[in-house]
């Protein structure tokens, strides 16, 4: 899981961006979140949210999110 500022966010929106992985584009937000997603039931390799409060959406997400082995 990684912040990204406005100018990290671009990229991964556009010209970086996998076209299977899960979007939520808004353009009046520049800031977003990346989470790799490692669960092989999903064929999103990451998910991207825009958020104006990126660090407050990484304090609540649990640390073990994206690993579906440590899921119950």
């Amino acid at each position: 899981m990684e912040i990204l500022d406005a100018e990290e966010a671009f990229p991964w929106r556009t010209r970086r961006a996998d076209v299977s992985a899960a979007m939520l584009p808004r353009g009046c937000v520049p800031t977003a979140v990346r989470v790799e997603l490692t669960d092989p039931d999903r064929r999103a390799p990451y998910l991207c949210p825009p958020t104006r409060r990126p660090a407050t959406l990484l304090a609540v997400l649990p640390s073990h999110a994206a690993d579906p082995a440590t899921r119950r």
